[in-house]
């Protein structure tokens, strides 16, 4: 029997030695249940006094956080999208880190919200996605963070889609290779309209068409203003490392860039 527990509040906890531990008074809810015959319910459950745990519990959701890791929700895109829809209003964070190796985004991950901010955590892993997936992330105080350059990885097989799309208002990408693996015109990161946002120890590799720039800075409508940039790397792109659309020529792009902007083919164009 698995169970998988939600721990809510607990107070005067104890490590004994052994492998139990012990806590002074629990609240437990949300509890799944499930047995060999594949029967599951829900079930509210609180203990009082000293509990011991002695097997393995698999906490899915801890309060505004939630873990993904194939137990409960799947090392997928489906997993993604269910995690971040289980957080509450408020928003929290979906902690992909439980999902290593080689991994499958079968659909696009859209995180756009200005009211539910969510910062993904992804750790040592190659994402494969299928051909017309695309990551967006915006609105306001949204973040996904990986594990740094080469350890989180992102391949796209994109003929006409971009990579990665960001915008928002204090969102943020940080530690994660974006590879464009096909021939089509998609590029690896577009930034739209960010303000006072961050993209850090980003590399955009292989975009492979003339417009298949590496990082495309893309005011649209509005101007991307404070936008700071650190340790991005851009490289093997058949069209520019760095390119400011220069048709938005009534809008501006100010990025304040601290640390290393590095490109090893046409720098830059447009600015």
């Amino acid at each position: 029997m698995i169970f998988l527990l939600r721990l809510l509040s607990w107070s005067n906890k104890l490590r004994q030695p052994g492998s139990a531990r012990k806590l002074g008074s629990v609240v437990l809810f949300g509890c799944l249940l499930s047995s060999s015959s594949g029967a599951a319910f829900a079930q509210s459950v609180t203990v009082s006094g000293n509990p011991a745990f002695t097997g393995g519990p698999t906490a899915a959701q801890l309060n505004n956080m939630i873990y993904i890791d194939g137990v409960v929700y799947a090392c997928s895109s489906a997993g993604v999208n269910s995690a971040y829809a289980a957080l509450p209003s408020s928003g929290g964070t979906v902690d992909a880190r439980g999902c290593q190796g080689a991994q499958t985004l079968s659909a696009s991950l859209t995180f756009t919200s200005s009211t539910k901010p969510v910062t993904l955590l992804f750790g040592d892993a190659t994402w494969t996605a299928s051909s017309g997936v695309t990551v967006t992330v915006g609105g306001i105080g949204n973040k996904l963070i990986g594990a740094g350059r080469g350890r989180t990885n992102f391949n796209f097989a994109n003929a006409t889609a971009d990579g990665f799309v960001f915008s928002g208002t204090n969102a943020e990408l940080r530690g994660f290779t974006i590879n464009m693996t096909s021939t089509g015109t998609g590029r690896a990161l577009h930034i739209i309209a960010a303000e006072s946002s961050g993209i850090y120890d980003i590399e955009a590799e292989n975009a492979a068409s003339a417009t298949g720039h590496g990082v495309f800075l893309d005011p649209g409508t509005n101007s991307c203003e404070r936008l700071r940039m650190d340790e991005i790397y851009s490289h093997n792109n058949a069209g520019n490392g760095f390119y400011l659309n220069a048709t938005q020529n009534n809008k501006s792009c100010a990025i304040v860039t601290i640390g290393t902007v590095e490109a090893n083919n046409n720098m830059l164009a447009g600015f």
